[in-house]
Order: structure tokens, then C-alpha cells, then sequence
């Protein structure tokens, strides 16, 4: 039989103590869990801001529909204030244009009378019926 040779493992320095090296491992596990408790705690805070501004965000658009409604609603009574504007208008130019109408036959009426009187006859109005 053959003797095996044991190798010897070359790494240049000596490997430091087992329990040395288990302490350190320890700490910067300890590290690792301080840094994702913070990780934790700030995901947290990022995710409630989120919700928050999706809130608000939700509220906003309610509120704009509401102003969209109220401009709409605003808008509509706007043309019909325009309408009923013209349609005064008209009624008045109208009423403006019988007056004018009406105001010359009683100056003829008048004048008719006057001339009348002045020749000495009598004016008999006869109840006008319609």
C-alpha cells in the first residue's frame, strides 16, 4: 500500500482562531440586522407617505370632478342668462317700437283734434271695444 501524503493547505498567513473569527462573524451580523430593522422601519414610512399621497390624490381628483360640475353647471346658466338677455332685449324693442307707434296716432289723434276745435266742431270718442 501506498502511503498517502497529507497536503499541507498554503494560504500564507496563519488562519485566525476559530473563536475570533465567530465574534467578528457575530458583529457584523448583528450590523446586517441593526441595518435591515432601519431598512424595515424607513420602507415603513416611505409606504404609509404613499398611501397618504395616494389619498390626497384621490381627494383631488373628487374635487376636481366637483369643479368640472360646478363650471358646467356655471357655464349652462351663463347661456341662459345670455338667452333670456336677448330675449328681454327683443321684448323691449318691441315694446319700444308699439310705443313709438302708438305715440304717433295720439299725436295725429291730437293734432287731428285740435284742428277740429278750431273750426268749432265737437270731438265724440265712442267707446272703443275690443
Amino acid at each position: 500500500m501506498r502511503k498517502r501524503r497529507r497536503r499541507k493547505l498554503r494560504f500564507g498567513k496563519r488562519l485566525p482562531s476559530l473563536p475570533v473569527e465567530l465574534a467578528e462573524v457575530k458583529a457584523q451580523l448583528s450590523g446586517k440586522d441593526k441595518d435591515l430593522v432601519a431598512k424595515d422601519v424607513e420602507i415603513a414610512e416611505l409606504k404609509r407617505r404613499l398611501r397618504e399621497q395616494f389619498d390626497k390624490s384621490e381627494s383631488l381628483e373628487i374635487d376636481l370632478k366637483a369643479e368640472k360640475s360646478k363650471a358646467a353647471s356655471t357655464e349652462e346658466a351663463r347661456q341662459k342668462a345670455e338667452e333670456a338677455r336677448a330675449i328681454s332685449s327683443s321684448a323691449l324693442n318691441v315694446a319700444q317700437n308699439n310705443y313709438d307707434e302708438v305715440q304717433g296716432i295720439v299725436d295725429m289723434l291730437s293734432s287731428e283734434a285740435e284742428w277740429m276745435r278750431g273750426r268749432g266742431l265737437l270731438l265724440v270718442l265712442w267707446p272703443i271695444r275690443f
